[in-house]
């Protein structure tokens, strides 16, 4: 990896240091962790406090929410990007209002959507951690080849994959309690192919480590 001179006057940080470590780099995680250890007795009761879950909605409002607006308003303003994306703006958007009227009218349903958001999400955040990743990179200076890109790709895909797989293989982790419903355990698959994901997210590291 090359590592160049950034350009006169490119500030290494997003926005400012304190906001791109709690909110890009994950020190708010280990804010609510501290929260969790002082203030309750497991991890249990700390997602089940209504507090807890109200600053977590008001959060959720105010730093996530913008940008999926952003995103829509981006898309549907310009004919181009309608044009470009027509099945998502059309035949997406509709089946996603079929499924959001299904999950307000039968009631044993919402534990599957939200059981549906949580192992999808796994792979949107670390796609986001990526992108970021690279955005840094960038910002101070380092110039990555194809090969190297690639290797961070694996890295955060493979632990994506890793997550995933586990929540369909051990009950402990694919049936828990999130937002007041009982998340339904679908699975198990066979530990092999755990354990196989194990593997190879653990070379994708090894991989990362030689080249950087």
């Amino acid at each position: 990896m090359e590592r160049e001179s950034s350009p006169e006057g490119n500030y290494p940080w997003i926005l400012h240091p304190v906001i791109d470590l709690l909110f890009c780099c994950g020190g708010l995680v280990w804010v609510f962790y501290l929260v969790q250890l002082a203030f309750f007795d497991s991890l249990d009761s700390f997602q089940r406090s209504e507090w807890i879950l109200g600053l977590l909605v008001i959060l959720g409002h105010l730093f996530s929410d913008p940008h999926t607006a952003a995103t829509l308003v981006r898309v549907y303003q310009r004919e181009d990007t309608r044009s470009r994306y027509r099945f998502c703006v059309t035949w997406a958007a509709a089946i996603c209002s079929l499924i959001l009227l299904a999950g307000l009218l039968i009631g044993p349903l919402p534990p599957y959507l939200l059981k549906g958001y949580v192992v999808l999400v796994i792979h949107h955040y670390t796609s986001q951690t990526y992108g970021i990743a690279l955005l840094y990179c960038y910002k101070r200076g380092f110039r990555l080849s194809a090969a190297e890109r690639r290797v961070v790709w694996l890295v955060v895909n493979l632990t994506a994959a890793f997550a995933i797989i586990r929540e369909f293989t051990f009950e402990a982790w694919g049936g828990r309690r999130f937002m007041y419903l009982e998340l339904p355990f679908i699975g198990p698959l066979p530990t092999w192919i755990f354990h196989a994901s194990g593997i190879l997210l653990a070379l994708s590291g090894l991989s990362f480590v030689a080249l950087f």
